[in-house]
């Protein structure tokens, strides 16, 4: 660009090239806001759909390096002595990271597999950050950007969501004007306190009938501006720890197991196989001293340890994390059991079973989901089982027809429900 100065009157006028000035196709637009919405809100599920709307395809997946390049591409804007500090630094960083990586695995895609608007945003956007720095300009980028990739996403998911049907369960439904004016009531001064962006209520009597029915607000996030409705899904996150409990409870009800024999020795053995420590785990882990006695300590969890967020392994994450693993309940499982050809991923305790109470907020799901299945296993002689399969055939027939029809599905899928947008407040 060129720039001119009106010192007198204390501004900079600029003209940039319109040679890059440039009209995306809709498709691109929509992914360009996907991929800065995503920056800006560190929304890792929205960093993949941009990348699937975009068109690429990637040789691996890992959301969050890629999260940590486009934060650094839509990085603030900072004087030119700051700015020289940062890249110099995020260069140095990559370096490292490319010579670690085996010779297939440095680039994440080919490099024809790059969309041409890709490169075009490229350049403008270092061309707007290199103006910036020569003018000692500090300025929040993504915190410009944002609003703008949220107006574009917005207007999307409303017109998405306009066609929408109403649920059927209103059918089903016997209401109790008096106790949904009640609930209307609390809703309302919930909103006015601001600690709601929508709500849904529902209520049950004992003979299965639907009594209250409301939903009152928005689907918060990027669909504020869509009413949430009685049939929108949303997501339960540790809402599913009871239901998974439950089909313990229920299990060892039905003696598929027992709550304080060792999964390990016949609901689950490869979760911790042998008495003995094996070699190769010694040899994975030389500077552990407790190695052994967090093997024994493995040996010995039951499943009351686990239901009791006891059994030491609150912090205790799969090695290789990605939100393709995550979705598969069977692929979290799997990285909970011993792989000799892989033991520096052995995930141990790291108190003794049934000393110290900590909350097992990721691995409480998988670790009592891979038990009821290896005891389900055990009865059924099917191993190729899923959780899924099991909870449907030990505790879907249980549920009533309102509670199916209400959009309840822990393993996932919305069917005709509209999904709600889950905000956090971090």
């Amino acid at each position: 660009g060129t720039g001119i100065k009106g010192e007198d009157h204390g501004f900079t006028v600029v003209v940039l090239d319109w040679g890059l000035a440039k009209r995306l196709p809709e498709e691109k637009r929509i992914a360009f806001c996907q991929l800065t919405y995503a920056a800006a809100t560190l929304d890792f599920g929205l960093m993949l759909d941009a990348v699937d709307t975009m068109g690429m395809k990637m040789k691996r997946e890992d959301v969050g390096e890629d999260m940590q390049g486009t934060r650094f591409l839509l990085r603030d804007m900072a004087p030119r002595k700051i700015a020289r500090k940062r890249i110099k630094a995020k260069r140095k960083n990559d370096v490292k990271l490319f010579k670690s990586r085996k010779k297939g695995e440095r680039l994440p895609m080919s490099s024809k597999g790059y969309p041409g608007e890709l490169f075009f945003f490229f350049r403008t956007n270092e061309l707007l950050h290199g103006l910036g720095s020569k003018l000692e300009i500090e300025m929040p980028y993504l915190d410009v950007l944002k609003p703008y990739a949220e107006q574009g996403l917005g207007d999307l998911y409303e017109r998405q969501d306009e066609a929408v049907t109403e649920p059927t369960i209103k059918e089903l439904s016997e209401g109790n004007p008096k106790l949904e004016s009640e609930i209307e009531g609390v809703i309302n001064e919930l909103d006015r306190e601001g600690h709601v962006s929508g709500v849904q209520v529902c209520v049950i009597d004992q003979s299965g009938k639907i009594v209250a029915d409301k939903a009152m607000g928005n689907m918060g996030g990027l669909k504020r501006n869509v009413p949430m409705r009685t049939n929108s899904l949303v997501l339960g996150f540790s809402c599913t720890k009871g239901i998974v409990a439950t089909m313990a409870h229920m299990m060892v009800e039905e003696d598929y197991l027992s709550y304080d024999e060792p999964i390990c020795e016949r609901a689950w053995p490869a979760f911790c196989p042998g008495e003995g420590i094996p070699e190769e785990l010694k040899l994975a882990f030389p500077e552990e001293t407790t190695i052994d006695e967090q093997w024994e300590w493995k040996r010995s969890i039951t499943l009351r340890h686990i239901l009791t967020h006891t059994a030491g392994l609150s912090m205790s994450l799969p090695m290789k994390f990605t939100i393709k693993s995550m979705s598969s309940c069977e692929e979290c499982c799997k990285a909970y059991e011993y792989d000799s050809n892989a033991p520096g991923q052995t995930l141990l305790p790291k108190t003794k079973p049934g000393d110290e109470c900590s909350y097992h907020f990721m691995s409480f799901g998988w670790l009592v989901a891979g038990t009821l299945v290896g005891a389900y296993k055990n009865r059924s002689g099917d191993q190729s089982i899923t959780f899924e399969e099991v909870y449907n055939a030990i505790l879907a027939p249980k549920l009533l027809n309102q509670t199916i029809a209400s959009g309840f599905r822990p393993c996932g899928g919305g069917g005709f429900h509209p999904t709600v947008q889950t905000v956090s407040p971090f």
